[in-house]
């Protein structure tokens, strides 16, 4: 368990943190950050979190939907953490 904290720990500070320097509505930086911090513990807490400009918005859609009950998200958390995963994607879009 020890090991698999440190993992999580060690690919979770490579992950885009959303900050208010980039110009972002503060109700936005807010909804980000909570989607990071969703992200990190509750898809981080089974397997190796993915850097987000890994897939395109449909294809995050995709993937977070098909984990969403196994993570046991709301819908409010799985689109909070769509809205984090997807905030750098538009010049990929689809």
């Amino acid at each position: 368990m020890i090991l698999l904290s440190g993992s999580i720990l060690s690919c979770s500070s490579s992950l885009y943190v959303p900050h208010e320097s980039a110009l972002i509505p503060k109700e936005t930086l807010s909804a980000l950050q909570k989607g990071r911090a969703i992200y990190i513990t509750k898809c981080g807490s089974c397997h190796t979190l993915y850097l987000p400009e890994k897939y395109s918005t449909s294809e995050w859609r995709i993937q977070t939907g098909k984990m969403a009950v196994k993570a046991k998200l709301t819908d409010h958390e799985e689109e909070l953490i769509i809205r984090y995963l997807t905030k750098n994607n538009s010049s990929n879009p689809h």
